[in-house]
């Protein structure tokens, strides 16, 4: 993500979510549920085969077996690429294990199988989206924070999409579920990826900074992750702070105007605390990446030397 990418991301999201309302608006519900339940359901299976498949790969190294093995050839205008298609035993098995629940959901729009989805979708969006340093993980979520603010305070359009949907976008909580009509609480899966990039990005200069004291500077160092653990705090303090306004004042929260706050100003104070401001914004993870790949190939060659 560059800069452009994270000061563009709030007009984006506009985009797609001020295109949602107006279908809404003039198109019949049920053909556009139809359609996003196909879209997000197969989407979903994918995501949670590849999820369920690395944690059998990780118990059962012996599922991680390639099975099906060939070069895809893709021809299309404007576009010619060549894909390694690899499948292991792990893949094959978490694939038809995943059918089962993946009907299930599609028959029966349960909110924990809803639930299990968007968690899948969650952790797949997390990887898949990589922040290079804190400048633009700062600015990219302080644009959101005033995105989620006017479209859910300004006007109607946020909570409207958000009921509307009845796709795995959203994590439900029951309030009542024994009730005869039980309620939900939603969290958008925007409030989780989100800031969960950010977190996903103090755990990697956590993880960095260990690796570069150790193997580059020889210095003796526990493996310890400060940064991640005071923002992993302040995300959950701030999602429990979301959920009692919605309590309190009964009506939607941005939750992005709690979670900022919560993740990025526990993150400042602990550098200002440690006076560790200026690593903190000089920190680059390419760089980074490439002076742990020379230093690894620097010490390989002077170990066949020896």
């Amino acid at each position: 993500m560059t800069t452009r990418d994270a000061l563009l991301f709030p007009v984006y999201g506009s985009a797609v979510l001020g295109g949602c309302y107006l279908l809404f608006k003039f198109v019949p519900r049920h053909y556009i549920n139809f359609a996003f339940t196909v879209h997000f359901t197969v989407l979903g299976y994918i995501c949670v085969t590849q999820l369920f498949s690395s944690h059998l790969h990780t118990f059962f190294p012996s599922l991680e077996q390639v099975i099906f093995q060939r070069k895809l050839h893709v021809r299309i205008p404007l576009y010619k690429s060549v894909k390694d298609i690899e499948i292991t035993k792990g893949e094959l098995l978490a694939a038809i294990i995943t059918v089962i629940p993946t009907v299930l959901y599609a028959w029966t729009k349960h909110w924990l199988l809803n639930n299990v989805f968007g968690v899948a979708f969650s952790i797949s969006g997390i990887q898949s989206l990589t922040l290079p340093n804190f400048k633009i993980g700062l600015m990219l979520l302080w644009a959101l924070f005033f995105y989620d603010i006017f479209w859910v305070y300004g006007t109607d359009v946020m909570v409207t999409v958000a009921k509307s949907i009845d796709a795995p976008i959203k994590l439900f909580f029951p309030v009542n579920l024994f009730d005869k009509d039980p309620k939900f609480s939603m969290l958008g899966l925007g409030d989780i990826v989100i800031p969960g990039v950010f977190v996903a990005l103090c755990l990697k200069f956590d993880v960095d900074k260990v690796i570069r004291k150790l193997f580059i500077e020889k210095v003796p160092v526990d493996m310890i992750t400060p940064y991640f653990n005071w923002c992993y705090i302040g995300y959950a303090s701030a999602i429990l702070v979301t959920f009692q306004m919605m309590a309190y004042f009964q009506r939607a929260q941005p939750a992005l105007l709690y979670l900022v706050p919560g993740c990025t100003l526990t993150v400042m104070f602990l550098a200002f605390k440690r006076q560790e401001m200026k690593e903190i914004l000089n920190y680059d993870e390419e760089f980074q990446r490439r002076l742990q790949e020379n230093a690894f190939i620097k010490e390989i060659n002077t170990e066949k030397k020896i």
